[in-house]
């Protein structure tokens, strides 16, 4: 994910810990704050809950609930804890992008669509265009994906970078390379070999370590070779005959 992806402890950066509760909540505060300063979002997630049955309005808090959910996969509670924050005048871009990628990984389509739409928006971070070209192939509109992959593949002033998995954790590659990477994708699915192996060139051209463009142009090269040897094969025998020669 982008680095706007934060701890849930950014919501309270101003003050560096939660509001002050009430002598009743004092205890749960406390425990949210040790629970967060171990890294232990599950006993974080139980002091939050238990702070808001003392406070249930109190945006803050579940506006961190709603981020621990999200960041540690629970995607039902996250979003929906998310969805009333994003509702009042708590909502943040941060929030958003995490409630997108939870629609997306849920299937969600059309909503995490709609949230990088808005994410796009209001931060013209183009990096969501592509999350939207991305889920769009996902789909099958490959075509209304190409059009957004070429707008980021042919402009050269873009300077947002993808994260991709590789061989030895993640690397990021140029929005550029990731967009011709997933053309080519495209390109292979509509049995274009060749316009494929240039999208890939073109992948490796903007980020010449690109793994996962490195990997693909081998095998493409390889399936081609042999398609290429079953073609001179096959004439062979169309020229002398089935019984050999």
């Amino acid at each position: 994910m982008l680095a706007a992806i934060l701890f849930s402890c950014n919501a309270e950066k101003e003050t560096g810990q939660l509001p002050e509760s009430s002598d009743s909540g004092t205890s749960a505060s406390d425990l949210y704050e040790r629970a967060r300063q171990l890294g232990d979002d599950q006993t974080a997630i139980v002091a939050l809950n238990t702070l808001l049955l003392q406070d249930s309005s109190n945006m803050r808090y579940k506006d961190s609930l709603a981020r621990l959910y999200l960041r540690n996969g629970q995607h039902e509670p996250g979003l929906k804890v998310g969805a009333e924050v994003m509702k009042s005048d708590w909502g943040n871009d941060a929030l958003l992008e995490l409630i997108a990628y939870a629609h997306e990984v849920t299937g969600e389509s059309d909503k995490a669509i709609s949230g990088f739409n808005e994410l796009y928006n209001s931060t013209k971070n183009v990096s969501y265009r592509y999350e939207v070209a991305k889920i769009k192939y996902t789909i099958g509109e490959s075509s209304e994906a190409n059009v957004i992959l070429k707008e980021l593949a042919d402009n050269k002033e873009l300077t947002e970078r993808i994260e991709f998995l590789a061989q030895e954790g993640t690397q990021k590659v140029t929005i550029q390379a990731a967009a011709n990477f997933l053309m080519a994708q495209i390109a292979l699915d509509r049995n274009q070999q060749s316009t494929a192996m240039n999208y890939l060139r073109a992948a490796l051209a903007s980020s010449p370590d690109f793994q996962q463009a490195q990997y693909g142009m081998q095998q493409l090269q390889t399936l081609m070779q042999q398609q290429r040897e079953q073609r001179e094969l096959q004439e062979l025998q169309r020229k002398y005959g089935g019984g050999g020669f």
